[in-house]
């Protein structure tokens, strides 16, 4: 499926950029922070939006647009850690054979597909309380 555009912030214009350099991107807010960040006001950002669909759409029609093919399964997630791999977490993931550590803070995971390799990092956040041994 080809992709022709992309709305958000400048990191994932410029994540999406990197891999089709070809897409629009249309940055409606700026990160700056994981949990903060300027938003352009909604009249305006729709002013925005619109007017990335009409160049999407026109490079569409232009035959312009190219699918994207990415990595194929299975695929590999490095995930570094704020802090270290405290010792619940680190038994639990011995456990796993999708889960490799690889050191005090970085821990490798690979899935079959995007869904459960999402779910494998998500697992990290809660991996070391008590009574959690699989998910």
């Amino acid at each position: 499926m080809p992709i022709g555009l992309v709305s958000g912030d400048q990191v994932v214009a410029e994540q999406v950029l990197a891999v089709c350099p070809w897409a629009e991107a249309v940055i409606v807010k700026e990160a700056l922070g994981n949990q903060s960040g300027n938003c352009i006001p909604p009249e305006r950002a729709r002013v925005m939006i619109t007017e990335g669909v009409q160049r999407a759409v026109d490079k569409a029609a232009n035959g312009a647009l190219i699918p994207y093919v990415g990595p194929s399964a299975p695929y590999e997630f490095e995930v570094e850690m704020r802090n270290d791999i405290v010792d619940g977490l680190r038994e639990n993931l011995s456990t796993m054979q999708e889960f490799q550590i690889l050191g005090e803070r970085t821990i490798r995971i690979q899935a079959p597909d995007m869904d459960w390799g999402f779910r494998r990092v998500a697992y990290l956040g809660y991996g070391n309380r008590a009574g959690v041994t699989r998910h």
